[in-house]
Order: C-alpha cells, then sequence, then structure tokens
C-alpha cells in the first residue's frame, strides 16, 4: 500500500509575482447586483493573472516530450505512458499470429524478477531483486551494463525479507528514474548506467520499513514518487 507521494522538482523555474488586488470599494447608491458584477470582474482578472504567472497553459502541461514522441515500439514507463493507459500504437501482433510467438532470448538475472520492462531506442531497463537495474539489447539480450541499486533488509516477519529492485524504469531524455532497492530514488544515465544524482526517499531498516515499491510518473519537469512499506511491518 502507497502510504504518501512525494513531488520532486527535476529543473527550478523562475519565480513569478502576482500583484495584490485591490480592496473593493462600494459606491454610494450602486445597486447590489452591480456591486456583485465588479466583485466578479475584480475576482476574474485576479485568477487570470494567477494563472498567467504561474505558467498554466496548454503548453506548459503538455505530455513529457520523450513519452509523447516514443515510437510504437517503445515502452518508457510503468503503463507505457503517463496516463497510464497500459496500449501502444504497436501493431505487430494481433490475434491472428499471437499464438505464434516464441522465446528469442533470455538473460538470468541474480535474484527474482518483480519489475516490468522499460524500452526505449532498442535497450530494455530492468530492475532484479538481486538489486541490479539492468540494460539490455532488446533485440540480443546482451548486457549492456547493470548498476547496483542496493538491497532492503526488512523484519524477519516480513515477506519478502530481502528484496532489491522492483520499482518500473521511466526513461525520458536520456535519464533513467527508478526507485533503488535501498533507501535512495536515482537518476541514471540510460547510455552508461552511471549514477546521475539520488534522493533518500526513506529509512528502510527492519525497524524504519520504508521500501520504493513505487514506479515513478516524470510529468512537467516533476518526479511523482509514492513511499510505502515492504510489507506492513512496521506500517509506514
Amino acid at each position: 500500500m502507497v502510504a504518501a507521494v512525494e513531488k520532486l522538482r527535476l529543473f527550478a523555474k523562475p519565480h513569478t509575482c502576482v500583484r495584490a488586488a485591490r480592496p473593493v470599494t462600494h459606491r454610494r447608491g450602486e445597486k447590489s447586483g452591480e456591486r456583485l458584477a465588479r466583485l466578479l470582474v475584480v475576482l476574474l482578472a485576479v485568477v487570470a493573472a494567477m494563472v498567467n504567472a504561474a505558467g498554466f497553459t496548454p503548453a506548459a502541461h503538455a505530455a513529457p516530450a520523450a513519452i509523447a514522441s516514443a515510437s510504437a515500439s517503445d515502452w518508457p514507463t510503468y503503463l507505457h505512458d503517463a496516463q497510464r493507459t497500459a496500449a501502444s500504437g504497436d501493431t505487430t501482433l494481433s490475434t491472428a499470429n499471437v499464438a505464434r510467438l516464441t522465446k528469442r532470448w533470455s538473460y538470468a538475472t541474480g535474484g527474482i524478477i518483480a519489475a516490468g520492462a522499460t524500452v526505449v531506442n532498442g535497450v530494455a531497463y530492468i530492475g532484479s531483486w538481486d538489486g541490479y537495474e539492468y540494460a539490455l539489447d532488446a533485440a540480443s539480450g546482451a548486457l549492456k551494463w547493470k548498476t547496483f541499486l542496493g538491497i532492503t533488509r526488512a523484519s524477519s516477519n516480513c515477506f519478502p525479507s530481502t528484496i532489491g529492485v522492483s520499482s518500473v524504469a521511466t526513461v525520458q531524455d536520456g535519464v533513467v528514474y527508478v526507485g533503488g532497492g535501498d533507501t535512495y530514488w536515482y537518476a541514471l544515465d540510460a547510455t552508461t548506467g552511471t549514477v546521475l544524482w539520488k534522493v533518500y526517499s526513506g529509512d528502510n531498516s527492519a525497524t524504519g520499513g520504508h521500501y520504493n515499491w513505487s514506479s515513478p510518473l516524470i510529468y512537467n519537469g516533476y518526479a511523482y514518487i509514492g513511499i510505502a512499506s515492504v510489507g506492513d511491518c512496521p506500517l509506514v
């Protein structure tokens, strides 16, 4: 169960100011209907100024560029897109040919795989309970890189009591965003697996209980991540 959601800003925007509205004064002899109309005009002007200053425009809230431009064969985030539709435009598979699918390759990690794969530009990114995030060639299964993102060792009352990476990565603009198996949430270089930065997300000790089950949502310059416990032991 996700107990909270954290919002991380990926870049800073310039600060903007909104000029405060002047107090509304009543004119002698002015009818109540006229006063209400004037008040509504002032309120609309204030709201418009706030919206403009905050940058709330259709362009500012467009889907992330990397997700919007993803090809039909890409799967750049959990459930495919920011709307979590779990559907792509790929028409390769159909009811007529799905029965003819065969295994093309396999790759053995050092632990259970609970995370789904993210596929971008011919590379599959996937986490394992051995604590590593893997980048594999989607066509051949060859290892491109793997980066250790930690292990959580929870209370013996929890199941599982030892667990690595379960978060499904989001890949955008050459960066892999993913929850680690430890106490951090990571941004990795998509080409090399190098850690670009990390953010502390909670105490994952046996008494702390935090774990990064959640898969990140990257939207409009922010990263949204859920915080939960390994198995409610203790409840976070």
